[in-house]
């Protein structure tokens, strides 16, 4: 049996390994993702690998984001770039991008379901991205100790980023802005003792 007969299609969202998917793909070149969400996350670098760019609109709008920081007691609404591209898949439809590598600072992230999906209009859900996996030597995150009265999770070190999707994320990606009458919401999340599955199913996403 030749190599090209047991070959897998792996999702092309570099260091991804889920199998990619004939609902996740480029309309232009066929390349395969695990999932919309993965789609996105690498559309910036795959645009310019095989010349789709020139068949989107790309708008921006300021986002409004809750910053957990490392070294501060409480978090801070933050404004960030919000990138609106025309959803190929989805005619009349838009997907958002941000860029969680920046505001992080780290290289590798992963999200969390804060809560249950709420009925706001449209229907959304809030999360939480963070550096993963965690430095099990970094101190917990001080804004999330506080909140969480010293008791924080042990995923919650470094710098941590509070943000709003529609739902349902994995068909489209598009956020909502937060404030800070949604911290009660993330404060509970805190101080949860399980850990709650990620979004993408505990595969690391490397935003850019």
């Amino acid at each position: 049996m030749s190599d090209s007969d047991t070959s897998v299609d792996y999702c092309a969202f570099s260091p991804c390994l889920a199998q990619g998917s004939g609902n996740a793909r480029c309309p232009r070149c066929g390349t395969k993702y695990c999932g919309q969400h993965h789609k996105f996350q690498d559309y910036p670098r795959h645009a310019a690998q095989c010349g789709i760019a020139s068949a989107t609109t790309l708008e921006r709008r300021m986002l409004k984001v809750l910053l957990f920081p490392a070294d501060e007691d409480s978090p801070k609404v933050l404004e960030t770039e919000c990138q609106i591209k025309d959803d190929s898949d989805n005619p009349g439809q838009k997907e958002h991008h941000i860029s969680f590598r920046a505001l992080l600072q780290t290289s590798t992230v992963v999200a969390f379901p804060v809560g249950p999906i709420e009925q706001t209009s449209p229907p959304s859900r809030l999360y939480v991205a963070l550096d993963f996996p965690p430095d099990d030597d970094a101190p917990r995150n001080r804004a999330a100790q506080r909140l969480a009265g010293g008791q924080s999770h042990p995923l919650c070190r470094g710098t941590l980023l509070g943000y709003r999707a529609c739902e349902p994320v994995r068909s489209l990606t598009q956020f909502m802005d937060v404030s800070l009458q949604d911290v009660p919401a993330f404060t509970a999340f805190f101080k949860r003792r399980e850990r709650p599955p990620s979004v993408c199913g505990g595969t690391r996403v490397t935003p850019s």
